[in-house]
């Protein structure tokens, strides 16, 4: 038997390592975190997954994940509104021609729980077979973290509302993409529209363009900009300062500048202002307008004429020493004062800022310079120096820095503005939500119990004010309705008035609800203001116009009524006309004997003391059309009475007299009758 030998130790050798390469590759696709599925055509059903995707989708095992199909695990529609089947076909078809493909997804798990995804699909080929691996990762939580953020500049956004600062929002190339309502007025513009898109450098004034391009520049490349000055221009030439602090963002939309914008034409003024007082000062200096003393160490001080004026002090009653002058200096400034004086008489050359008193109340700020002069043998020879009045720098300075930390402070200083105002703020979502509160708001809400479930953070605003009852109900729907109109968009801004009295006294608010300028999440900001105040003015108002109008018709009507309280009377308290009168074709009852004339005059009288309809058949009013004499608010009589004030007397009755004299004087005696619905007397 022959035979010849053949080396099979290599093909052994290279399936074994096949196998274990392919062990290892198993053991990576088994353990990675993230789920990996493939797909193959031509149902493009999925064929193989690992241990994350079970636990991904919510499935038993990969048998069972193998039986579904990628719609089997999507919503019927995506977020923006296609059929998920048809974007998949799309997604799968891109993958296949460009080699992979990168997208967001909302899948759904086997339990019917939806969740947002990143989808990666990847074209592989295999012994000629092509397919497709996925890779999923569930992003949800960065997509809350989005959401919370979105949620907290909206907030923040609307604090800076409420203070004059502009917001602006930049893209890569210097166009505008968001700004607020401050900002329009730097423009110069009225609506968001008429700066959407377009580069700042349209309202910059021609000399700064050159300088905001750098700075645009500087800020891309930095990441940030401080305190840079711009000078806006609008469309009628006027000129606006503006500081501007900027920092860049980079997110989903690409590179965006966002700035919060200043006006500083007060500041600028105040640093103009400044700098011509500084160089009044320097020339007041060179011709010799700076205070100056001199000592020669025996004696008094010599001072010069405008020294005695920035003390406020004559030269004729007051005379300069080291006592006199401390007396002159601020209790807390003299120890001071004296250790000066000390180092200036040892040679050095000295400055000090202190505070005088002037014996007219004032108080000054004053810059002292000193210095002392020796002879050969280095004794002190005199001392001498200037004293200038610093007060309005010092002013300005502490301005300056008050502002500057003003502008340096964070969102914690946003929010403690906001909680400073006394109206109740709130930020208010779409759906109703209310995103942030101020403390006024916390403080009435915790003043004014019980109240109809929360209405802090967090709390369903509008379900509050729909859930309302009692007498404020209809108010709280009207707020609810007006809140909705404003989300809607059919209304720019909503304000109501409304009351909403305590126990403890009554109370007037005015309602005020405003949509956020550029913000399309449909953020509001609702305040509510007191106004008890104005409003008790204007009631306070109404009341004294009713007093005068009713003391002018009681003055009018007694004017003019002698003759009717005569002619027409009223048998005392019974409500039936008297037997002599008669009536005539206008329905008024008058004497028999009357004459045509008195007739008229009587139904001219009733015509202008009681023009009400009547409604009782017997009531004891004759005047025609009056409603009768029964009782009104208060216990007045309804129909003339209601109007003249006390039982209906008036200048023109016998029984009349001012209100301070009622009671004191004892009424005549006679026949009680009452005219137009009210009683009075017949005149004696």
């Amino acid at each position: 038997m022959t035979g010849l030998p053949h080396d099979i130790t290599s093909p052994q050798q290279q399936e074994a390592a096949m196998l274990r390469s392919e062990q290892r590759y198993r053991q990576l696709f088994d353990d990675s975190s993230d789920a990996i599925m493939t797909l193959e055509p031509p149902s493009w059903k999925f064929t193989t997954a690992n241990q994350a995707t079970v636990v991904l989708f919510g499935v038993r095992d990969v048998a069972q994940f193998v039986e579904l199909g990628p719609g089997e695990l999507s919503p019927a529609q995506q977020p923006d509104g296609r059929a998920s089947a048809e974007k998949a076909q799309e997604m799968i078809e891109t993958a296949l021609r460009d080699g992979s493909h990168d997208f967001e997804w909302t899948h759904r798990r086997i339990s019917g729980e939806s969740f947002p995804a990143t989808v990666r699909l990847s074209r592989m080929e295999t012994d000629g077979q092509v397919f497709l691996q996925a890779t999923v990762r569930d992003i949800s939580k960065s997509k809350q973290a989005e959401d919370m953020l979105l949620a907290s500049e909206a907030k923040y956004r609307g604090l800076i509302e409420t203070t004059r600062t502009g917001y602006l929002i930049l893209d890569a190339t210097g166009n505008v993409v968001e700004a607020n309502q401050e900002y329009l007025r730097l423009t110069g513009r009225r609506e968001f529209r008429e700066i959407y898109g377009r580069s700042v450098m349209e309202w910059t004034a021609e000399y700064e363009k050159e300088k905001n391009a750098r700075a645009v520049q500087q800020c891309a490349r930095d990441g940030f900009i401080n305190n840079l000055v711009i000078d806006y221009i609008d469309a009628t030439g006027r000129i606006t300062p503006v500081e501007i602090n900027a920092t860049v963002i980079n997110d989903s939309a690409g590179i965006r500048i966002i700035s919060l914008c200043r006006d500083i034409s007060e500041r600028i003024q105040a640093e103009v202002n400044l700098r011509e007082k500084e160089l009044l000062l320097s020339e007041s200096q060179r011709l010799g307008h700076v205070g100056s003393w001199f000592y020669d160490m025996q004696g008094p001080f010599k001072w010069s004429e405008e020294l005695y004026r920035l003390y406020g002090v004559s030269p004729d009653t007051f005379i300069p020493t080291e006592e006199s002058l401390l007396s002159l200096i601020h209790p807390d400034d003299r120890a001071a004062m004296q250790a000066w004086l000390t180092t200036c008489a040892a040679g050095a050359r000295h400055e000090l800022v202190f505070r005088i008193n002037r014996p007219d109340g004032a108080s000054r700020f004053i810059l002292g310079r000193g210095e002392s002069f020796h002879d050969a043998g280095n004794r002190l020879i005199h001392m001498a120096g200037t004293a200038q009045d610093i007060t309005e720098r010092m002013e300005a300075e502490e301005a300056l820095r008050v502002n500057n930390e003003e502008l340096a402070e964070s969102r914690e200083f946003v929010q403690a503005a906001m909680d400073s105002l006394q109206a109740h703020v709130c930020v208010v979502a779409k759906d109703g939500t209310l995103l942030a509160v101020n403390q006024a708001w916390l403080d009435f809400a915790a003043a004014n119990p019980p109240l109809n479930g929360n209405i802090g953070v967090g709390a369903d605003y509008l379900a509050v004010c729909d859930a309302a009852t009692g007498p404020d109900a209809e108010i709280a729907r009207a707020f609810a309705t007006g809140i909705r109109a404003v989300i809607a968009g059919t209304r720019d801004r909503f304000e109501i008035e409304y009351p909403c009295h305590s126990p403890q006294q009554p109370r007037w608010f005015v309602g005020r609800v405003t949509r956020l300028i550029g913000e399309a999440t449909g953020r509001l900001v609702v305040a509510h203001e007191n106004i008890t105040e104005r409003k008790q003015a204007k009631e306070a108002i109404r009341i004294k116009s009713e007093e005068l109008e009713r003391f002018v018709y009681t003055v009018s009507h007694d004017l003019r009524s002698p003759v009717v309280t005569v002619q027409i009377y009223w048998t005392s308290g019974t409500g039936y006309y008297h037997p002599e009168c008669r009536q005539n074709s206008d329905g008024l009852r008058v004497p028999a004997c009357g004459s045509q004339e008195d007739g008229a005059l009587a139904r001219r009288t009733a015509q202008t003391v009681a023009p009400r309809a009547c409604n009782k058949p017997t009531g004891g009013c004759v005047a025609p059309g009056c409603r009768g004499g029964s009782p009104g608010p208060g216990g007045r009589a309804h129909g003339a009475a209601g109007r003249t004030g006390d039982s209906g007397r008036g200048p023109g009755h016998a029984a009349w007299r001012p209100r301070a004299l009622r009671g004191a004087v004892p009424e005549p005696a006679g026949q009680r009758l009452q005219v137009h619905g009210r009683p009075t007397r017949t005149a004696h």
